[in-house]
């Protein structure tokens, strides 16, 4: 059974790991030292920064100086993670060799996980409104009320393994995972946040 588990684990590294190979064979051009350090700068707004910049920066030639771009980025980002990280924790949650109480806490992890998703295709869709030249108020609170609810979600499938003490593989890969998915979507709300409260134009 230990073997079995230990092959789901290494298959889905593996397909991480490909996903992470195109992505960056995908972005692979050289960024502006300008671009670079306007988005470094924007970074210190969130609370992951480090994070923050390391993800964005290989995407400096479509993101420019635009902060509605940078924002929408960060969105995507942190929709596409949480997305692997359901697939993750659902193939997880869908095997035989885990203990009853493990299943049950990746089930409600994955239920959370597929809200968070949800939430975060709807912003993405409503922020996509305000790209394209929507001046409503509504668009962006809808935007911030649905990031915050996918943080939410995210949390909540954390806190499911932390507070029954549930530390084996499966699970530290998947609270590793969600905890990283919950700083994308806090980095996206804060770069978000950052772009509202500066009122920014669209470029």
């Amino acid at each position: 059974m230990k073997d079995y588990l230990t092959h789901i684990v290494v298959a889905l590294a593996v397909i991480q790991l490909c996903n992470h190979i195109r992505s960056c064979i995908a972005h692979g051009e050289s960024p502006d030292p300008g671009t670079t350090d306007y988005i470094k700068t924007s970074c210190n707004a969130t609370m992951y920064p480090r994070l923050c910049c390391n993800v964005l920066k290989i995407h400096a030639g479509k993101i420019g100086m635009s902060a509605k771009v940078l924002s929408q980025t960060a969105l995507d980002i942190a929709l596409e993670f949480t997305k692997q990280t359901h697939i993750t924790a659902k193939g997880y949650s869908e095997t035989k060799a885990l203990n009853p109480v493990v299943t049950s806490a990746m089930r409600d992890c994955v239920e959370e996980l597929n809200v968070a998703v949800q939430m975060l295709q709807k912003s993405k869709v409503e922020l996509g409104m305000v790209i394209k030249g929507s001046t409503s108020g509504l668009h962006v609170s809808n935007v911030q009320t649905w990031v915050s609810a996918a943080l939410t979600n995210l949390n909540t499938c954390k806190d499911g393994f932390v507070d029954h003490n549930l530390n084996g593989t499966v699970e530290k890969i998947t609270t590793r995972k969600t905890v990283k998915a919950a700083h994308l979507t806090s980095n996206a709300l804060a770069l978000i946040n950052l772009c509202v409260s500066a009122k920014v134009t669209l470029p």
